[in-house]
Formats: structure tokens, C-alpha cells, sequence
């Protein structure tokens, strides 16, 4: 892989960290809304399951190994809930 190349991952990789933390809040404020039976559990628990996604898609292009194995057990949960 070339210098430039590598260089441009390493940016891509710092974006996806700081969007990951701004949608991991999102993840976390919608458990605590459905926790607290706030809002419309159908659209709280969407919200959720598109903001895991959206990390779990970004995992792997980035060479996110454990980050990918965390979205596996996130998107079990959620499906579990959404049985419920």
C-alpha cells in the first residue's frame, strides 16, 4: 500500500471514530428511552437498530475487529427486544 494511501485510511479511520461517538450516544439515548418507556418503542427501537448498523457497516472497512464483534451482540440484543 502506498504512503498516500495509508494516509488517507488513517484520516477515514479518525472520522469514523468521532461519528462512531456521536452515534454511540444516539444508541445510548434511545436504550434509555426505551428503558424509561419514553417515546414510540417501534420508532425508538429503529433508531437503534440504524445507528448500530451504520457502525457495524463501518467496522469492517476499517479493520475493526473487537468494534466488530461488539455490533454482533448489539444487533442480537436488539433483535431480542424487538421480539418482545
Amino acid at each position: 500500500m502506498t504512503p498516500d494511501l495509508e494516509k488517507a485510511f488513517a484520516r477515514l479511520k479518525v472520522k469514523f471514530i468521532e461519528s462512531a461517538r456521536d452515534r454511540l450516544e444516539k444508541v445510548d439515548q434511545a436504550i434509555d428511552q426505551i428503558y424509561n418507556e419514553k417515546g414510540e418503542r417501534g420508532d425508538l427501537f429503529f433508531d437503534l437498530q440504524r445507528h448500530i448498523h451504520t457502525i457495524k457497516g463501518s467496522t469492517g472497512s476499517h479493520r475493526l475487529g473487537p468494534v466488530d464483534s461488539y455490533r454482533i451482540q448489539m444487533t442480537a440484543l436488539t433483535r431480542k427486544s424487538m421480539a418482545m
